[in-house]
């Protein structure tokens, strides 16, 4: 029902009510008249008054108390009811504008991380795309270059190496199937990951990193009995002082959280979403938990890291993926009262088969899951991992190293940092090159070589973004820019 049109009909009943409230008389009339010397006059006088003495043609006519007495109270209940609708329009429209902007904002919130992941997707690519045609250009001119630590330059700038969307191509450690829809729930909450040694727990943990990795949190790994070697492409602490401070700058970095969530004025979905818009998503891998208690002194501490990741992590963006022998209270380093938030937890079971030639235990490739907050263990089937994984490097971080690697080898090095230009443009020629042949962007190119890439960047690239990428300055009125422009213009012929 529109809430307006009931306000307005009850004020239009209203004013009929008061309107036949002050119409007509209340009393009844008697009318007669008055004896005069050449007749009479005619006079009235209200009912409950005696005409004089002497007077003729007395006549009574009715009055109009009871339609007064009922338009009067209309009148009254249509005011009445009038002034509380508008009292009560008056409070709804602010609630509906601040509901109405509540979802502008998540509204707003949601396209601009689509449109943020969707430029960083583009930009990755290009960027990708670019440093193959560089290398392909500038590799006659450089026979003998030198390799990255630990592979090889076809590994650094393949093409293969990229993963496109949800391509089933197999990386080193990734699974050969299509991962199930169950382990999206180990992505972003705080779990649980548990079972006998040889059961794959470690390998199906860093699997997970690997997925919380690709929807792009900042991944930190905790483990004590391995290294960085292990953990390429994510951050990793393996010393028991440095996962201490670790802990202690979690649990400051989650309070704080709150407390700043607690004094803003948004809605839970908007806070989230603004963690992730400021890149202040982070996972934490907690391997060989239970050693914890053991090896870091300060036990207040750990029972604030272990009740505040179980119970507060999720909201704020910093889930924790513990990984143990077991899910009883002793997994958590036997931190008292415990036990019913483990209980509750979500957790992931991998059950193991018996070689029965070795009496071993073995990975099955079974497992269970119970969700959080269910007692329900329900059978999963595990992805299949070709091998242990020791990269978990990006797209976005293969194109940094790409980056890094023709800085290395077409720049030469500065001692100092440079002073004026803050953007350069030619780099110094080599030695004895007073006739020199002049060298060219950012990568000291002759012309030739120049040309050649230029001509094949712009099949993929703008003009902008092309000088750019050669000439590592940014778009706008600096004389770095203005001379890079100008050499692009004389290199293409205009």
């Amino acid at each position: 029902m529109n809430q307006k049109l009931v306000m307005l009909g009850s004020l239009g009943l209203g004013l009929l009510g008061a309107g036949v409230g002050v119409t007509g008389y209340f009393d009844g009339t008697l009318h007669y008249c008055q004896p005069v010397k050449n007749g009479c006059i005619e006079k009235s006088l209200p009912d409950w008054l005696n005409p004089p003495s002497g007077a003729i043609n007395i006549s009574y006519s009715r009055g109009n108390a009871g339609i007064k007495l009922l338009g009067s109270l209309f009148g009254i209940g249509g005011f009445v009811t009038a002034m509380h609708l508008s009292r009560t329009l008056l409070s709804v429209e602010p609630q509906k504008e601040k509901l109405r902007s509540l979802w502008n904002g998540h509204t707003l919130a949601r396209e601009r991380l689509r449109a943020e992941a969707d430029l960083q997707s583009y930009a990755n690519q290009v960027m990708l795309e670019a440093a193959e045609v560089a290398y392909s250009i500038i590799e006659p001119y450089q026979p003998d270059l030198p390799l990255l630590e630990g592979d090889t330059l076809d590994d650094v700038i393949d093409p293969g190496d990229k993963v496109v969307g949800s391509s089933s191509q197999v990386l080193e450690g990734t699974i050969t199937t299509a991962p199930s829809t169950w382990i999206d729930h180990f992505i972003s909450s705080t779990a649980l990951i548990w079972g006998n040694q040889g059961s794959g727990k470690s390998w199906m943990a860093r699997y997970i990193a690997k997925l919380k990795k690709e929807k792009g949190y900042r991944v930190v790994v905790l483990d004590p009995d391995s290294n960085r070697a292990e953990w390429q492409g994510v951050e990793s602490y393996h010393d028991f002082d440095e996962i201490a401070d670790f802990l202690k700058w979690y649990v400051a970095e989650l309070t704080g959280r709150y407390q700043e969530f607690n004094h803003s004025n948004m809605a839970e979905d908007a806070w989230r979403a603004k963690l992730w818009a400021d890149g202040r998503a982070l996972a934490v891998v907690c391997e060989e938990v239970t050693t914890y208690v053991d090896l870091i002194e300060d036990k207040d501490l750990l029972t604030q890291f272990f009740r505040l990741g179980l119970t507060k992590s999720r909201k704020q963006e910093m889930p924790l993926t513990f990984v143990s022998h077991n899910n009883t209270q002793s997994a958590l380093g036997g931190i008292k009262g415990l036990a019913n938030l483990i209980e509750k937890m979500l957790q992931l079971e991998l059950q193991t088969d018996i070689n029965p030639d070795t009496l071993q235990p073995v990975a099955s490739g079974r497992g269970a899951v119970k969700l959080d907050g269910s007692n329900q263990w329900t059978p999963v089937t595990l992805p299949k991992l070709e091998r242990k994984i020791t990269d978990f490097r990006t797209d976005a971080d293969r194109v940094s190293d790409t980056r890094s690697y023709l800085e290395r080898q077409f720049l030469p090095p500065r001692a100092e940092p440079p002073q004026v230009p803050r953007e350069p443009l030619n780099q110094p020629t080599r030695e004895g090159s007073g006739d020199a042949e002049p060298r060219f962007t950012a990568l000291n190119l002759t012309r030739e070589q120049a040309i050649e890439l230029i001509n094949q960047l712009r099949t993929e690239l703008n003009q902008t973004q092309v000088i750019e990428t050669l000439w590592r300055c940014k778009k706008g009125g600096s004389a770095a820019w203005g001379n890079a422009r100008e050499q692009f213009r004389e290199l293409i012929g205009e």
